[in-house]
């Protein structure tokens, strides 16, 4: 049996900014498919739909009502449960030999024996995030400074590239 909240009242606000705590907790936003549909993701529990109604009144089902009900508790919602792997000293060499020791971030080369200065220590990190569904698979993962990993956080994907892409100094034009 699906959960439905009670009918809520949402200003533009407040939705935006459930809709920018969602996209912070990982959800994975689908296109809807009615005209009702404000939002609908999908997650590793299901999936969540925000209806609203004729009258501006919104209904959150599934795991929006979960979502919904910790955003307003002020709690963290996850979509994905992390599976946090320890990378080992072999691995992260395996990924110096493949990606040439640079920094996915800053593009600096790594200091692979430890004499490293704070912030700089080798960090395996996750292109899609793991808190978005990211997994461990090679594909997913290169290498990056710890300060470096630390400042890209759990962004998207392209907010990721956009760092890389200030921090090597490129600029946009798009």
């Amino acid at each position: 049996m699906s959960k439905i909240a009670n009918r809520i009242t949402l200003s533009e606000t407040q939705l935006n900014k459930f809709r920018d705590y969602l996209e912070q907790c990982g959800a994975g936003f689908i296109p809807c498919t009615n005209e009702f549909e404000v939002m609908r993701f999908e997650c590793q529990a299901g999936m969540g739909v925000l209806y609203r109604n004729s009258k501006g009144l919104f209904s959150p089902t599934g795991e929006m009502a979960t979502a919904y009900a910790l955003f307003k508790k002020g709690k963290t919602w996850k979509a994905y449960e992390s599976k946090r792997q320890q990378f080992s000293k072999k691995h992260k060499e395996r990924l110096r030999r493949e990606h040439g020791g640079y920094c996915f971030y800053c593009g600096h080369l790594m200091d692979f024996n430890g004499t490293s200065e704070e912030g700089l220590t080798v960090t395996v990190e996750h292109l899609l995030s793991l808190a978005h569904g990211g997994t461990n698979s090679h594909a997913n993962i290169v290498l990056a400074h710890e300060r470096c990993n630390a400042e890209a956080g759990s962004k998207t994907l392209r907010e990721k590239i956009y760092l890389r892409d200030k921090m090597r100094g490129y600029t946009r034009h798009d």
